[in-house]
């Protein structure tokens, strides 16, 4: 599993980003650490807004990648994305 944990506190919204461009598309799962003190544009934004964007680039890395897991830690969140088969997908929209 590749784990995209280790960002400096505070980090930015882009540097999320790009840290999810690291993930290949044979990687079937990824961990991110997100913290709690983010800036987007050298504002700081919410971390709620923060994973909507998260998430979004996520979506367009794959659209196999789905939320997986989320752990709180001090400081910040640890998601865990995991890709769908097509049988997970489809119990889902059932």
């Amino acid at each position: 599993m590749r784990s995209l944990r280790y960002l400096p506190q505070p980090c930015t919204v882009e540097e999320l980003l790009r840290r999810i461009g690291e993930v290949t598309v044979s990687d079937d799962c990824f961990e991110l650490w997100v913290p709690k003190c983010l800036t987007l544009e050298g504002k700081a934004v919410d971390v709620r807004s923060a994973f909507a964007l998260v998430l979004s680039r996520v979506r367009e890395l794959s659209e196999d990648f789905m939320p997986a897991g989320i752990v709180w830690l001090p400081g910040g969140y640890l998601y865990r994305f995991e890709r769908w088969t097509d049988d997970q997908t489809t119990e889902y929209k059932a």
